[in-house]
């Protein structure tokens, strides 16, 4: 929860005209983007991409279901219909719905292996415009054994 006034602030620092998150589960991180650039009237567009399938990492702690992009898509259609995108597909598939160097504010929160991590990376590293920013969610996280944000992030 740290992170979400951070990632509040940096939207209005950056205002970003495209903001990608990729994997967004209930959309703390992603509903918190949104409601920056309502609060601060930026024109911005918001996509977020999810196959709303889970994994075992976003799974630890609650079960994974259709519920939990029901819940999404209400709650961004009733709150940030206009701006806000919901793109329900592996990040790999979303790849070709973003033009190189388009994207201002990337934000991954996908599935936390280091491979996994690298290949989001590296896939969505040209879509970023020159000056972007590109964020990583739980860079310090080490819950599970195989989580390697922190590995990827420290290199």
């Amino acid at each position: 929860m740290d992170h979400l006034p951070f990632g509040y602030d940096i939207v209005e620092a950056v205002k970003p005209k495209l903001l990608v998150e990729l994997g967004t589960y209930r959309g703390l991180s992603y509903f918190t983007f949104c409601q920056s650039i309502k609060d601060h009237d930026l024109d911005s567009i918001c996509y977020a991409v999810d196959t709303w399938q889970g994994d075992e990492h976003v799974s630890l702690n609650t079960p994974y279901d259709d519920s939990a992009y029901l819940k999404v898509s209400e709650h961004n259609r009733e709150h940030y219909h206009g701006f806000s995108y919901l793109l329900q597909m592996l990040f790999n598939e979303a790849l070709n719905v973003f033009d190189n160097e388009s994207i201002d504010l990337l934000h991954i929160d996908g599935y936390h292996t280091y491979d996994a991590v690298s290949e989001d990376f590296n896939n969505w590293y040209p879509k970023v415009k020159p000056g972007g920013i590109i964020m990583f969610h739980d860079i310090t996280a080490r819950i599970k054994e195989d989580f390697g944000v922190w590995k990827f992030w420290k290199e």
